[in-house]
């Protein structure tokens, strides 16, 4: 009997393992990715050079709010989740119908920035539009 109850003990801690890590990491909708982007500068993530070549950038909204994020990742590994800001269109600007990343520098600022938009014939995210700075190094 008392091995029955180790073992239904055992099991309920696996299962709230898994229950409680997914409280403590917010909830995230993937909008679009993007995969085998070239980024021809090296950049700074959490203090660490990312040398420059290619990876996939998830972009993602939290589920719970407006925030919009951009996954970083370089040969399977997520690199950073990096916080945007969203960048509402104007009236008069044009917008594809396919999701589209731009990038460019900021020298003043030191940063990369990418611009995300996920088009106007995304099925669940339509004119969502955001910029995302990361620093890169010379």
């Amino acid at each position: 009997m008392a091995g029955k109850k180790a073992l239904a003990v055992a099991a309920l801690g696996l299962l709230a393992v898994p229950m409680l890590a997914g409280l403590a990491e917010p909830k995230m909708d993937s909008i679009f990715r993007f995969r085998g982007v070239k980024i021809p500068i090296n950049l700074m993530v959490k203090g660490v050079l990312a040398e420059a070549g290619t990876f996939d950038l998830e972009f993602l909204k939290a589920a719970d709010s407006a925030d919009l994020y951009m996954k970083l990742i370089k040969k399977g590994e997520v690199l950073d989740l990096i916080k945007g800001e969203e960048w509402p269109y104007e009236g008069s600007d044009p917008v594809d119908a396919k999701p589209k990343l731009k990038m460019g520098r900021s020298p003043s600022q030191g940063t990369l920035v990418f611009t995300f938009e996920s088009g106007k014939d995304h099925r669940f995210f339509p004119l969502v539009r955001a910029r995302f700075s990361v620093p890169y190094a010379e």
